[in-house]
């Protein structure tokens, strides 16, 4: 019984496929340019420029990255331990306050929870922005992140010089 298994297990792996997986490089961190913004309202928004390397061509992965301390409000009794950080990408270069009729709809919706406290370390993939803005870099009207549609519960205090000194946020790029 053991022999017929083992040879039973030995057809079963040499008829699998053989493949050689890819290494993909890793470039290094790209600064990105952060600016803060008060809404009408008094929400705190940020806009983010992205300027890519002139010889990226294509990008497998990328991270938006950034330390923020992060807080909630309290609205009736209750606080959101993990308010919901937006981030889109815009059709048209920012003027004013943020309207969802500037924001480019994604496939991949590039908002996410965070938990409240101080010094967080914050990834968003950003991956289908860059292939976008790769492929038309026309489309490049940057990035805008922050409480800005749902109930701005969030309150996102971007850490300027978070990452490094005169680093505020960066993207890393995997190709």
């Amino acid at each position: 019984m053991t022999t017929n298994c083992v040879a039973i297990l030995l057809a079963a792996t040499l008829a699998l496929p053989s493949f050689v997986e890819a290494s993909n490089v890793t470039i290094a961190p790209v600064p990105a340019a952060v600016t803060e913004h008060s809404a009408a309202d008094g929400t705190t928004y940020y806009s983010v420029a992205l300027l890519l390397p002139n010889n990226l061509t294509f990008v497998t992965h990328a991270w938006l990255e950034f330390r923020a301390d992060v807080s909630a409000k309290d609205l009736n009794g209750f606080v959101d331990p993990a308010p919901t950080l937006e981030v889109y990408a815009l059709k048209q270069t920012l003027s004013g306050d943020p309207e969802p009729s500037k924001f480019e709809v994604m496939r991949q919706p590039m908002t996410r929870p965070v938990a409240i406290g101080s010094d967080r370390l914050i990834k968003i993939d950003i991956t289908e922005f860059v292939q976008k803005i790769l492929t038309d870099p026309s489309k490049n009207h940057g990035i805008v992140l922050g409480p800005l549609t749902r109930d701005k519960r969030g309150i996102f205090d971007i850490k300027q010089d978070g990452l490094s000194p005169g680093v505020t946020a960066h993207v890393r790029i995997l190709e």
